[in-house]
Formats: structure tokens, C-alpha cells, sequence
């Protein structure tokens, strides 16, 4: 009998430094360091785009950014379900309605989460195709990541689906809103409080997706069947 071997994943504590300043210290995976922290600083709200970034500089698990505004501070925050242990200050009052007038294929969810794997994982969809896709230690952390690629890529986030491998809360709600991505789907749950802010600023949520049937919970305008 053979002896069952299993990867193991890499996690490194990365520090951030904004504008010379200690911000936080992340368990993450030591790939995507770059796209993590650009994605934390724009939804955190500390950079509202890439073009904020004055400097980027990585030494070891230490990341230093300059942004030009050096004085702008982090807003007060509130804990929340992040799998990465992020924080973040939830207002639902000041959060952005997505406005945009895409549709998503039923199809293209279906294959989103079909090709996740069970690690903890995130995914952006364009139509039929995956922009990115990241696995890390936790699924927020994940998210983020996909957000800084998509930001550094200049991807249209009104045009994409996000697809997570683990439940939907209001941390993921939040950042989607904040990116403007109006469709969220998950093999997995979501909870009532994610599913009362999404269908009030128009975010679709869409849980229990596998091979036949999936279950749209809000906003099922944005889903065509074809």
C-alpha cells in the first residue's frame, strides 16, 4: 500500500508598511504579494486606484508602499469575517450600488466554481474566461488578491463574476461592492445579513452551485440561462 501524500501549502506573515508608517501583518501565501497588498489598500478604501501608488518596494516579508497622498489614514474599522484576518469598517449606508447593466451566463457560473479547487480559492470570470485565479491561505485573502491583480491589470470588475470556494459573508459582499463586481457565486452557503445588503445595492448572490442546479438568492435579473 502506497503511502498518501498531500501538498502542503506555503504561508508567510507579511508585513505592510504605508507611507512609512507599521499597518499590519497578514497570513498569506508568499506568491502574490504585490497583487495582496494593492488589493487590501484599495479596499480598505486607503487607495481608491492604482495610480494612487507613488512607490511599491518588497524586501523579504516586509512590503513598503508610498501613496501621494502620505497622509491619509486608515478609516476607523470593524471586524469582520475575514478568513485572511483582515479588518474592516462596515457601513452598508456608505457602500456603492453596482450599477451596471451586465449580464452574466449561467453557464459561465457553473464552470467558475467547477474548475475551483477545494482550497481556499478565488476566481475573476470575464464571460467565459478566467481572468485569475488565486489560492491562499483564507478565502478573503484570496478575494483581495484577485481584486490587485484585476486593479493592476486594469480589468473592467462591472463586466466579471467572482467566484470563492468557501461561504459568502458580508466581507466578500463588501469588497465586491467596492470593486463594483456585480455577481458573487460559491459552492457553498452565504449568510442573511450578506443577503440583505446585496439585494439592496444590487449584488447577486449565488450559493450551492454544482454540476445541475444552483441557488440565486438576490438579484437574479443579472443571470441569463444561455
Amino acid at each position: 500500500m502506497h503511502a498518501k501524500t498531500i501538498p502542503l501549502l506555503e504561508e508567510e506573515a507579511v508585513s505592510i508598511r504605508l507611507n512609512g508608517s507599521y499597518l499590519l501583518t497578514a497570513m498569506i501565501s508568499p506568491r502574490n504579494k504585490e497583487e495582496f497588498v494593492t488589493g487590501y489598500l484599495f479596499t480598505e478604501e486607503l487607495i481608491s486606484s492604482l495610480a494612487d501608488i507613488e512607490s511599491f518596494r518588497i524586501e523579504n516579508n516586509t512590503v513598503s508602499v508610498l501613496t501621494k497622498n502620505p497622509f491619509k489614514m486608515s478609516k476607523r474599522r470593524m471586524v469582520i469575517s475575514g478568513c485572511g484576518g483582515s479588518s474592516s469598517f462596515l457601513d452598508d449606508k456608505k457602500l456603492k450600488r453596482i450599477e451596471t447593466s451586465s449580464y452574466i451566463h449561467k453557464s459561465t457560473v457553473h464552470k467558475s466554481i467547477a474548475r475551483l479547487p477545494c482550497t481556499p480559492s478565488a476566481a475573476l470570470w470575464n464571460n467565459d474566461t478566467c481572468i485569475f485565479q488565486c489560492t491562499d491561505i483564507g478565502v478573503h485573502s484570496a478575494c483581495v488578491t484577485c481584486i490587485g491583480y484585476g486593479l493592476m491589470h486594469a480589468i473592467d470588475f462591472s463586466a466579471c463574476i467572482f467566484a470563492i470556494s468557501g461561504r459568502i459573508a458580508t466581507d466578500i459582499v463588501r469588497i465586491s461592492l467596492i470593486c463594483g463586481i456585480p455577481v458573487v457565486a460559491s459552492s457553498s452557503i452565504t449568510t442573511r445579513l450578506a443577503v440583505g445588503i446585496a439585494q439592496h445595492l444590487g449584488l447577486c448572490i449565488i450559493c450551492g452551485v454544482d454540476n445541475d442546479d444552483m441557488i440565486i438568492y438576490t438579484n437574479e435579473n443579472r443571470i441569463i440561462n444561455s
